[in-house]
């Protein structure tokens, strides 16, 4: 298998993982791992245990999707690619490597057509950022109502109403897209002409032909998702539940270094901020706003060593976990991939 991995963004993401690094850590080295050397590992397996849970939900969402065209798709062979997956979104900007590469790898290995997949993995994530959002609101609602942060972060307030924002616009932009065949038309006329202005024009009645092909397939694929309204109850209700496991994490990490003035309601809601930055941080894996995200919204409940502490575990868990045992996936589930 052919995927190619670009050496660019793992430079980008190693240096400013040494920067946030050196940020959190200069000046409060030794108090932060004492903090670290005294967690409880019990609350340290729960909170990986959510991060294992949050793939198998992963999974199964992707493989319910991807059953409507065939029912005896393997779960086994969807796990194998949402781990993997979890590198290829960790080391792109906005984790845009994901979904290329889920694509990629079912069309080499499965016996679903090009238009199936696509709107398989297109549906998905489509319910994916629609639960993200909802669970965003809920956590925007609750700070004006409730009062969640006592502390109140003006500043990264207003970049996580953007990153709702954002994700809103995301969403609606793939719906239109998806259920429009017209407005589709118009976006490949503006391709076919950019292509036309190149090289591969002398190609382009061919690619035409393929293009137009693949699309009809696809909006015809769209309406027997659509039509399945049972898979998406499911797709909703697997995606809460996956939110709120990963959600989950930074109580359980707060448990673990001894801090119990957090509720999981508390920290569902802060965790449902710190993705609303996330979204709209341009670098591999949010580098860098996703550790300044969790010390201001978790500031509001805890401060110094045992904060950082509890930032760097969450980080570690949440993502570095997912790097680790994607890239090892990857490397060994697959073969011969390029590097």
């Amino acid at each position: 298998m052919k995927y190619k991995i670009n050496k660019g963004n793992l430079f980008t993401l190693l240096v400013v993982t040494c920067v946030v690094l050196y940020i959190t850590l200069k000046g409060e080295f030794s108090s932060i791992l004492q903090v670290l050397q005294n967690a409880n590992p019990f609350w340290l397996f729960m909170a990986l245990i959510c991060i294992l849970v949050y793939w198998l939900i992963e999974a199964k969402t992707l493989h319910i999707m991807l059953q409507t065209y065939d029912e005896y798709f393997s779960y086994r062979e969807v796990l194998k690619l949402v781990v993997s997956t979890q590198f290829f979104n960790g080391i792109t900007p906005f984790s845009t490597g994901g979904q290329p590469f889920q694509i990629y790898v079912l069309t080499q290995r499965s016996n679903l057509k090009l238009s199936s997949i696509t709107s398989a993995t297109i549906h998905n994530f489509i319910i994916y950022q629609t639960v993200l959002v909802i669970m965003g609101s809920f956590a925007i609602a609750s700070r004006y109502l409730y009062n969640v942060f006592p502390n109140d972060p003006k500043g990264l307030n207003l970049i996580a109403f953007s990153g709702f924002s954002l994700n809103l616009i995301i969403i609606i932009a793939l719906i239109i897209i998806t259920i429009s065949p017209s407005l589709t038309s118009k976006i490949l006329s503006a391709i076919y002409f950019l292509i036309s202005k190149t090289p591969l024009n002398r190609k382009l009645s061919t690619i035409k032909i393929k293009c137009n092909k693949t699309i009809e397939e696809f909006h015809k694929d769209i309406l027997i998702l659509m039509s399945n309204r049972t898979m998406y109850f499911k797709a909703l209700s697997l995606n809460i539940l996956k939110l709120l496991c990963f959600y989950t994490v930074a109580y359980f990490i707060s448990l673990a270094v001894g801090f119990n003035a957090i509720t999981v309601i508390q920290a569902i809601i802060a965790s449902a901020y710190v993705m609303l930055v996330t979204s709209i941080v341009p670098l591999p894996g949010a580098s860098g706003g996703a550790e300044m995200g969790f010390l201001v919204f978790f500031g509001s409940f805890v401060i110094g060593p045992q904060a950082t502490a509890i930032m760097l575990l969450w980080r570690f868990i949440t993502y570095y976990v997912g790097l680790f045992a994607g890239v090892i996936t990857f490397y060994f589930g697959y073969k011969s991939p390029v590097v």
